[in-house]
């Protein structure tokens, strides 16, 4: 019974050693604290009663010490965090094969496939969503042009006329004062007369004046025959030899209608100072007279 009270106080008393000797250190500093301990423990009865079963546990904890303090500089907080570090274990890793290993297995192109176009209605025209509706422009207003001025009608500005017996008193006996005869006489000529005309209308309007006027065989025919000289005088009774040369191939042939005569005269200078000679036509009776009022 002694025996056993013993032995547990000395169980107690290790154990008690051992924690004061571990409390606060590391592992190794602790085992270096235990190692008086454990040289008492070698001396006592149990090391003796055990013989060789405790020495590897003395030179193992006599190896450790040694390494402890074998690296200068380590200190405890280091061993005492490795020996608390908990080490989680490794999770398992699958790493997948190099492209190097697997055989290049060649994938097939896929054919695209092209749906038929469909036609679709076209939308009607119209605004679209946010636009501003059509300006409507109002057609431009056409360019103010100013009326071309109304032709004027032409009228008798000044006269002359020749007769083949002028200066004998008889070319002036049938010819009222004023007026312009146009005659032949046993087939030639026997009066002419010649005219300046003013205005811009094309058609020259002569009214006949009837005391002048001898019976013709026929009709007589009086035509308008462009003066080629304008030095001619607006005299009466002038003799033929002093008459101005006309024009005999551009000549227009006056139109009779009621004793009202009216010569187209479109292509003409009317207004030049050259004028207009009237004389029978070619075709005219041999002997004839017709007097035209110059007003």
């Amino acid at each position: 019974m002694t025996t056993v009270l013993r032995e547990s106080a000395q169980t107690a008393a290790r154990e008690r050693a051992r924690l004061e000797a571990t409390a606060g250190r590391s592992r190794p500093a602790a085992f270096v604290a235990r190692l008086p301990v454990l040289a008492r423990r070698l001396g006592t009865d149990d090391a003796a009663r055990s013989g060789l079963r405790y020495q590897p546990v003395a030179w193992t904890a006599i190896a450790l010490a040694v390494v402890a303090f074998w690296f200068p500089g380590r200190d405890s907080s280091d061993d005492a965090a490795t020996a608390s570090a908990v080490v989680p274990p490794s999770a398992t890793t699958t790493v997948a094969p190099a492209a190097s290993d697997v055989a290049a297995t060649p994938t097939p192109t896929p054919t695209p496939v092209v749906a038929p176009p469909v036609n679709l209605p076209r939308p009607a025209a119209g605004p679209s969503a946010g636009s501003s509706p059509p300006t409507t422009v109002a057609p431009a207003a056409p360019p103010v042009t100013s009326a071309p001025p109304e032709a004027t009608p032409l009228s008798v500005r000044g006269f002359g006329w020749a007769a083949r017996l002028s200066g004998t008193g008889l070319s002036t006996a049938d010819v009222p004062e004023g007026s312009m005869p146009v005659a032949n006489r046993l087939g030639q000529l026997d009066k002419a007369s010649f005219v300046r005309l003013a205005g811009s209308d094309a058609t020259l309007t002569l009214t006949e004046v009837a005391d002048g006027a001898r019976e013709a065989v026929g009709g007589a025919l009086v035509v308008a025959c462009p003066i080629t000289d304008a030095g001619w005088r607006e005299e009466p009774d002038q003799s033929l030899e002093a008459a101005p040369p006309w024009n005999e191939s551009a000549c227009v042939t006056g139109v009779e209608s009621e004793d009202t005569w009216t010569f187209d005269l479109t292509g003409f200078d009317v207004d030049a100072d050259t004028g207009f000679a009237l004389v029978p036509d070619a075709s005219a009776p041999p002997d004839f007279q017709i007097t035209f009022a110059s007003a």
